[in-house]
């Protein structure tokens, strides 16, 4: 279908840019030092082209097709590589996993500064 071709091709021109700013990291010199994430804000659109399958639903419900998403991390530094997490990671964990990452340490919450909310995992 046209709505299949046209995803594919979004697809395909993500992937050449996404190639760009691989390759100026690497002639910049800091790919060495560089998290590359890309993360979806739910599962698809049920009726376009994307697919949840093999989770039932899609964006705008609750089933698992509606709030699991893909991650994709890519980085040197990473000590385990090839694997699949199955277990919980909510959008406000990457915050305090980034700081951890960086080597910046949580301010302690105070009467300006609430806590923040996730974990570093």
């Amino acid at each position: 279908t046209s709505k299949r071709k046209t995803y594919a091709a979004m697809i395909s021109v993500m992937d050449r840019g996404i190639g760009k700013v691989v390759e100026a990291l690497e002639e910049q010199g800091m790919r060495d030092n560089t998290l590359i994430v890309f993360f979806s804000d739910n599962g698809a659109v049920m009726g376009y082209p994307g697919s949840n399958y093999p989770l039932r639903g899609g964006k705008h419900g609750l089933a698992e097709g509606a709030v699991r998403g893909l991650t994709f991390v890519n980085s040197p530094m990473l000590k385990t590589t090839g694997y699949t997490n199955k277990d919980l990671f909510h959008v406000t964990d990457w915050y305090k996993t980034f700081q951890a990452l960086a080597g910046d340490k949580p301010k302690k919450a105070n009467k300006e500064q609430l806590p923040l909310d996730g974990m570093n995992v």
